[in-house]
């Protein structure tokens, strides 16, 4: 498991939960120097950074320190924190003073739409299997009206998964679905005129 370090910003601030990859990227984009103070987080050990991490004497800053820790996805204003997802610095209006663990805007609608997607996926998997039931259905059962209702899910279901843009497990049964409930349609249909001829 990663060790985690806290730094003291510049801005006077302190920023937990920095991985050591983490601050040799900050030291690399000049977001922090070589006397920043640092201190593993479990601990009150501080001790200027070119003290603490060897790489800081083998790999010098790109550009001059900045005076602040900036939000990454508004440079123009100072970070209030780190995501404790994606552990970028982040201005108080992307971390909307979530408490005690913030995440950010970002992260935040990254998760909301794998969460649609997982919910959309729920229904396209669970009418493909409504189309296979009553595909099945109109084998034995009223297949005038359960081979049509089989089809129509069946391509409810391929419509959805289609807008998706990948592959849904579980299609399968939606296609199966189509052709046996059309298939036992048409032979009721069928079934039904030539009754009718011969009356």
């Amino acid at each position: 498991m990663n060790s985690h370090f806290r730094i003291h910003g510049s801005d006077g601030k302190e920023y937990p939960g920095l991985t050591e990859e983490l601050l040799k990227t900050w030291f690399q984009q000049g977001r922090v120097d070589a006397d920043t103070p640092v201190s593993p987080e479990a601990e009150e050990a501080w001790a200027p950074l070119q003290t603490r991490f060897a790489w800081v004497v083998a790999a010098p800053p790109a550009c001059p320190p900045a005076t602040a820790v900036r939000c990454t996805h508004h440079p123009d204003r100072p970070a209030a924190g780190i995501c404790s997802r994606c552990a970028e610095p982040c201005c108080q209006e992307c971390l909307g003073g979530r408490q005690p663990a913030p995440v950010c805007t970002a992260c935040q609608s990254a998760a909301l739409a794998s969460r649609v997607d997982a919910q959309e996926v729920e229904q396209v998997q669970k009418q493909a299997r409504d189309s296979l039931t009553y595909g099945l259905l109109s084998i034995f059962f009223f297949g005038f009206i359960t081979g049509v209702i089989a089809v129509r899910k069946g391509l409810k279901a391929r419509e959805r998964a289609g807008r998706l843009g990948y592959p849904v497990p579980g299609l399968g049964k939606a296609t199966a679905g189509i052709w046996i409930g059309g298939i036992l349609f048409l032979l009721n249909v069928l079934g039904i005129l030539a009754r009718i001829a011969k009356l």
